[in-house]
């Protein structure tokens, strides 16, 4: 375009592209006259929704999103943003990124979101070139005739193969909806009893192995070390916590082989 401030802006985390990829980027878009910013912010978020911080946006200039809403953008213009676009997908469609959020380090597919106004893509990632091709194209098309209030989410479903839209408000119900079930599921679990085997001494000597809840031994030897060796398999073999008592009934020790979510801490 013909003024001195940027067409295109790039806000993403430090160090998404190398000083030569950038050198690359500039070349590629000065042959269409247009001007690149790029504005980076710390890779440190703390959001309970990083959907809305994406690690890359990709965002166009007042001016660009006119001539798109006009249907007045050039063919070759059109064709460099996509190529753009096309350069980030391959640069990180294979990569996961960290990122530490809720001051825990997670290793995620990166977020990245390609604005035109309202309307925003979510680059799908999962796909292969072509596919991600053509939602591309869908989406700047749509955006010719769209005219949204409110910001508009386009996502992409490999699964079904079409494109869905979503307001901002739509996505935060989900997401409240989702880690509502989470919650509950979680404290569903915390409430189930554990699932153990132990070895308790037999009043008539010996040792017996139990599972909590019956009174039958499972099965009976004439040492501890016997219980212990027989016990661990089977606790192993059927995912559950192995208690190991004294001769007074006392526990002594005990092994997490078990799905206990707060498994005891083992004593030895």
């Amino acid at each position: 375009m013909t003024t001195d401030k940027p067409d295109i802006a790039i806000v993403c985390y430090k160090k998404s592209f190398d000083d030569s990829e950038l050198v690359e980027i500039k070349s590629e878009l000065a042959n269409c006259e247009l001007k690149l910013a790029l504005y980076e912010r710390s890779a440190f978020a703390n959001a309970s929704m990083d959907f809305f911080f994406p690690f890359i946006e990709v965002l166009l200039s007042p001016e660009l999103v006119s001539a798109f809403m006009q249907g007045i953008l050039t063919n070759a213009i059109w064709d460099a943003i996509k190529a753009l676009l096309v350069r980030i997908f391959l640069k990180y469609s294979k990569k996961t990124i960290f990122k530490l959020q809720g001051g825990k380090i997670t290793e995620k597919t990166a977020n990245i979101h390609f604005k035109i106004g309202n309307n925003v893509l979510v680059l799908p990632l999962d796909v292969d070139e072509e596919k991600f091709k053509y939602v591309v194209d869908t989406f700047m098309e749509k955006s010719i005739s769209s005219n949204n209030d409110e910001i508009m989410y386009s996502i992409y479903s490999n699964k079904e193969n079409s494109i869905s839209q979503k307001t901002e408000t739509e996505i935060i119900k989900e997401e409240y909806e989702k880690q509502l079930i989470a919650k509950n599921k979680e404290k569903e679990v915390k409430r189930m009893p554990r699932d153990e085997h132990h070895v308790v001494p037999n009043k008539n000597g010996g040792w017996d192995i139990k599972r909590n809840g019956s009174d039958r031994a499972s099965a009976h030897t004439d040492t501890k070390k016997e219980a212990i060796d027989k016990a661990r398999t089977i606790s192993k073999n059927q995912d559950t916590e192995l208690i190991i008592h004294n001769k007074d009934g006392k526990i002594a020790n005990s092994d997490s082989h078990g799905n206990d979510p707060c498994p005891p801490r083992d004593r030895k």
